[in-house]
Parts: C-alpha cells; sequence; structure tokens
C-alpha cells in the first residue's frame, strides 16, 4: 500500500475531475431526455468492453486508478461522440446506467443535481447573444461572452442552443 498524496494542486485537479465527471454526465442525461437519434455509434460496442475493464479493475484489489481510467476513457470517448450529435437514446441509456453502476462504488457522480437559477439580466445577454449568432455578428456575440464570462457564467454553445453553467 502507498501512502496519500495531499496538495493544493492535487485537490484542485480533483474538483476539475469531478467537473468534468459532473458535465459529463448531465450532457448524457440531456441526451437521454431529449434525442431523437436513433443510430448507433462507436461508442455501443465499447461500453461493453469498459464494464468489464472497469469491474475487473475493483475486483484486483479496488484498483482506484485503473478503473478511474476507464471512467475518463468514457467521457473522452462519449463527449466526442456528443459534441458531434451522435449518441443515440438507447446509447445515453446504457451509458447512464453504466455510471450508476460506477456511483455504486464511488458515490460522487451528481445524478439529478439541482439547475441553477439563472439571473435575468443574463438570460437577456445569453438571448441577445443567440440573435447576433443567428445573424452572423460574430463580433458582438463575442463580446456579450465576455460580459456573461465576467459575472461568473460559461457559454456552451450545442446544437439544441445555448447552456450556461456556473
Amino acid at each position: 500500500r502507498s501512502s496519500i498524496d495531499y496538495s493544493e494542486n492535487l485537490l484542485e485537479q480533483a474538483k476539475q475531475e469531478l467537473n468534468r465527471i459532473d458535465e459529463f454526465t448531465q450532457r448524457i442525461q440531456d441526451v437521454f431526455a431529449h434525442s431523437k437519434n436513433s443510430a448507433p455509434s462507436s461508442i455501443a460496442r465499447e461500453l461493453g468492453e469498459m464494464r468489464i475493464q472497469f469491474f475487473q479493475a475493483m475486483d484486483d484489489d479496488f484498483n482506484t486508478p485503473e478503473a478511474l481510467a476507464v471512467l475518463f476513457s468514457l467521457i473522452r470517448q462519449g463527449n466526442i461522440l456528443l459534441t458531434a450529435n451522435a449518441i443515440s437514446k438507447s446509447e445515453a441509456k446504457e451509458i447512464i446506467s453504466f455510471l450508476k453502476d460506477i456511483d455504486a462504488f464511488f458515490d460522487f457522480i451528481f445524478f439529478g443535481r439541482e439547475k441553477q437559477n439563472i439571473p435575468a439580466k443574463i438570460a437577456q445577454l445569453v438571448q441577445q447573444r443567440e440573435k447576433y449568432r443567428t445573424q452572423k455578428n460574430w463580433q458582438n456575440a463575442d463580446e456579450l461572452r465576455k460580459q456573461i464570462e465576467l459575472q461568473g457564467w460559461q457559454v456552451e454553445d450545442m446544437e439544441t442552443g445555448p447552456k450556461l453553467k456556473k
């Protein structure tokens, strides 16, 4: 067994990794809730192998680093396919099921987290920015993005429209 390393940098890294997991979980839940895509992607055949790898790692004296590597591999591949709008509703359901299996061990995936209330001022800026984007007025759209970011919000442009996160 090895001792636990602690530093502020490692703590910040862990926080970023948890945020990455949370963001992926939200994105995949959104696909499950709203997707009309039924075409299978490459992740369907890889998901079974990832499940096997994850449980083998857990059976190997609770090999957490290896198990988490499988999780982040899923997130990396899943995010690529999510960006390309290439994950079907049934695949999203399978991924959510796998994430719940993982969470049974670690209990750090935030399923069903309440969405933050977006202040009216921010919502107006996002709406105006979206108008500029549809008009291809990129300079004004970028300026509004900066204003939104100064208020502590990030805008993520999705196929279904802009998404905000704090």
